[in-house]
């Protein structure tokens, strides 16, 4: 167990959606303006504590790298209350807890979202048609949680936020007042009716500051 909260430290603890301890987070305590940096580990009860800070502002950050669908996801770990994302003096000892969030907006960046972000491309119809996506979830989600089926019309080519998991991924094109079929690829033009989407991590994610995933693609037509 981590020790107990003092002058010049920040604890807490990081939990999963369900409330259960992670252990092996990788926590970042950083000087929010100069250098240098201090970084700790989560035990088997999702405790940290990181000693020896100067009484200058820092910000915490947490990764978790996890194992879904026999994939490594590395994943940035939301603070557990949006006042945590905000910089702090640890004067006296500075709590920091860390909840595992699959979505929402990462409340320290612009248009980041903790959610899998999707890269659209179309081939033989106009940028001015409506189309749609649909999203079907494969079992739970990354979080352990059940999932829910979710239609999401792209923006500029982009759909944002999607709750990481595994989907089963069809759409639909609505153009001259006719709705059809699309064909959908993930890597190029594959023409098929449906395709399979998940994300993952390619590199660590340790220190990046958006979700750690790369971006999907998919390709309608």
């Amino acid at each position: 167990m981590a020790a107990e909260n003092s002058r010049g430290s920040v604890t807490g603890v990081v939990v999963d959606a369900q409330g259960k301890p992670i252990e092996g987070a990788r926590i970042w305590v950083k000087p929010s303006l100069t250098t240098g940096l201090v970084q700790a580990r989560t035990d088997e009860e999702g405790r940290y504590k990181a000693e020896g800070l100067l009484t200058i502002p820092y910000n915490t950050y947490a990764w978790y790298k996890m194992t879904y669908r026999d994939k490594t996801l590395c994943m940035r770990v939301a603070p557990a209350k949006v006042s945590q994302y905000d910089s702090f003096v640890p004067t006296d000892g500075v709590v920091r807890d860390f909840k595992l969030r699959i979505a929402g907006l990462i409340d320290d960046r612009d248009n980041f979202y903790y959610g899998g972000q999707v890269r659209v491309f179309y081939q033989g119809f106009g940028r001015d048609a409506n189309v749609q996506v649909k999203f079907e979830p494969l079992g739970p989600l990354a979080d352990g949680s059940v999932g829910k089926t979710l239609v999401r019309s792209p923006k500029d080519m982009m759909i944002e936020d999607i709750p990481v998991g595994a989907y089963r991924v069809t759409a639909s094109i609505t153009e001259g007042g006719r709705t059809r079929q699309a064909r959908l690829g993930r890597k190029n033009y594959d023409a098929t009716a449906e395709v399979t989407m998940e994300w993952e991590s390619k590199d660590s994610c340790i220190g990046s500051f958006g979700n750690g995933l790369d971006r999907a693609y998919l390709y309608i037509q």
